[in-house]
């Protein structure tokens, strides 16, 4: 749709350590709460639960449809006018040819290809920034998979590593080098409007948690039973 992609390379590398390596970090060292320390242990406990399937799929779902209309509907609503064919990477040499030749004259012709590239360049960093806030937010739901867990701050400053790595994630989100991950410049308008789309997860969150318990029943939300069932009848087979 946009005729490239839409992320960059050094943004890929950010978005595989937001959602990989650091989310790992953080959710991997949460302490246990001290009603379930003090319970007795789960013989046979599932981590993929279907309660967790219906937020995976949520989850998913919801990304799809937000990064979907951002991409095809933002040029729209954001007053963003530019062709296919334009490359958000040019808008950063636009802006380096401009710092170093000072005020170069140029034609209209030129001029108007500035804003296209520029144009399409603030759409990239739209989808980038939204992106990036949706899978930060998801992490705070991530605390709590249980199937009535609606508050997912309870107990929210008993892990210091999650806080230190969700704080120091939207520090960086937040002032990246504009010419380091190839964004452009936002206003305090466009970043709160990011802020606001991404942090919908936590209301999804909720809404996913509050629907009928039948629908967990679900063929699409019991395969994990299905293939562990299989594989018992398969272990028991050979011995």
């Amino acid at each position: 749709m946009l005729g490239e992609s839409p992320f960059s390379a050094v943004q890929l590398l950010w978005l595989n350590v937001v959602m990989d390596t650091l989310a790992a970090f953080a959710l991997g060292t949460e302490p246990p709460l001290p009603n379930i320390a003090e319970g007795k242990p789960h013989t046979n406990q599932q981590v993929m639960r279907p309660p967790v399937w219906r937020q995976i799929f949520g989850m998913t779902l919801w990304n799809f449809l937000v990064m979907m209309c951002v991409l095809g509907l933002g040029p729209l609503t954001m007053d963003l006018e530019y062709n296919m064919g334009d490359s958000a990477g040019a808008a950063l040499l636009v802006s380096a040819e401009e710092t170093a030749s000072g005020s170069a004259t140029k034609t209209p012709a030129e001029l108007a290809a500035d804003r296209r590239v520029l144009a399409k360049l603030t759409h990239c960093t739209y989808l980038f920034h939204i992106f990036v806030f949706l899978q930060l937010f998801n992490l705070i739901n991530c605390r709590k998979d249980g199937a009535k867990d609606y508050n997912v701050f309870a107990q929210f400053w008993h892990n210091w590593y999650f806080l230190a790595v969700l704080i120091a994630e939207f520090a960086l989100q937040l002032r990246f080098p504009e010419s380091f991950i190839r964004t452009a410049a936002l206003g305090q308008r466009e970043w709160g409007a990011c802020l606001m789309v991404g942090a919908t997860p936590l209301l999804i969150s909720v809404l996913l948690k509050c629907t009928p318990e039948r629908w967990l029943e679900w063929r699409i939300f019991n395969v994990v039973d299905e293939n562990k069932e299989m594989n018992n009848r398969l272990t028991q087979a050979f011995d």
